[in-house]
């Protein structure tokens, strides 16, 4: 009976989790990766003495470094957390408030969950971002300039979107951008309090999105089906989760890895269609199974 529910222990242990492991930082690049001056000022402003640190795998190479930096500059006793890699977007309140932590610094790739327990500071990674190829990509997908777009991205990638936004705004009149917002009333982007409502204040009579740590503004008398959604960033659970929420809405994509971009679709993408997969068989499930975790 127990294998209808479960899948054997034996094949859980030998599952293989792949991680990209990158090479250590240099140490004049660890400051800038990191934001370490930023994040020491975050800890001496609101006096805490025992902070979390959070890595993703691929970034635990640098957590030792990051660690000493920290407390060297802060003096605030920091505690590694590295056990999450099957759900390291998400803050792990219960494994801070394991050691006593009074605030956890989140590094990586985050899904904005709101986070109440404790205060949260969100450190994302400056991954690069070739703007002049996907301004370039971007109208090649959108040849009509009166297109309504909303432009939205992997939070690794936010901090090259004014760049973006500054090539096509002068051409697209009806582009709208995302902003990145965080609830829970104690998160903080890069030393930056964000709540919902502390964005800045919007159009009058304009309909206000806020989803997936994502806020965006659309003009007054359209609603989101009126818009198609210009995605940057790689193939992956974020850009499935907004296909799925905004399904009426067509979505196209910019991978700035392979720096090209293409018109998504189930065919291409392949997250969206096992999503679709796994949807149509819990409809002929008899019995479902809710596995609530800790993160």
């Amino acid at each position: 009976m127990a294998e209808a529910f479960s899948s054997s222990s034996e094949t859980v242990i030998r599952r293989s989790i792949n991680v990209e492991v990158k090479a250590n930082t240099s140490g004049e690049k660890l400051e800038e990766f990191y934001d370490i001056k930023e994040t020491c000022e975050f800890i001496r402003e609101h006096n805490f003495d025992k902070v979390a640190l959070q890595f993703p795998d691929e970034l635990l190479v640098d957590s030792v470094a990051v660690a000493q930096e920290i407390e060297r500059n802060s003096h605030a006793k920091t505690f590694i957390l590295g056990d999450t890699s099957y759900g390291s977007c998400c803050v792990d309140e219960v494994a801070a408030e394991h050691v006593g932590a009074s605030c956890i610094v989140h590094y990586g790739s985050a899904c904005l969950s709101p986070s109440n327990r404790l205060p949260v500071l969100y450190i994302f990674e400056k991954r690069p971002l070739d703007v002049e190829l996907c301004a370039s990509s971007f109208r090649e997908l959108y040849p009509d300039t009166q297109t309504h777009v909303i432009l939205l991205c992997d939070v690794n990638y936010n901090h090259a979107i004014d760049g973006l936004l500054a090539l096509l705004s002068p051409e697209y009149s009806n582009l709208a951008v995302s902003e990145l917002v965080v609830g829970g009333g104690q998160c903080f982007i890069h030393g930056r309090k964000q709540t919902d409502k502390t964005c800045p204040s919007e159009p009058e009579n304009s309909l206000v999105i806020s989803q997936f740590g994502r806020r965006f503004s659309l003009k007054c008398g359209t609603a989101v089906t009126d818009y198609r959604m210009f995605y940057v960033g790689l193939e992956g659970a974020t850009l499935r989760n907004f296909m799925m929420t905004w399904n009426r809405c067509s979505f196209c994509s910019f991978d700035p890895v392979s720096l090209k971009g293409r018109t998504e679709s189930i065919n291409v993408n392949r997250a969206l269609m096992k999503r679709y997969y796994a949807i149509e068989r819990a409809k002929d499930a008899n019995v479902v199974g809710i596995l609530v975790g800790t993160l």
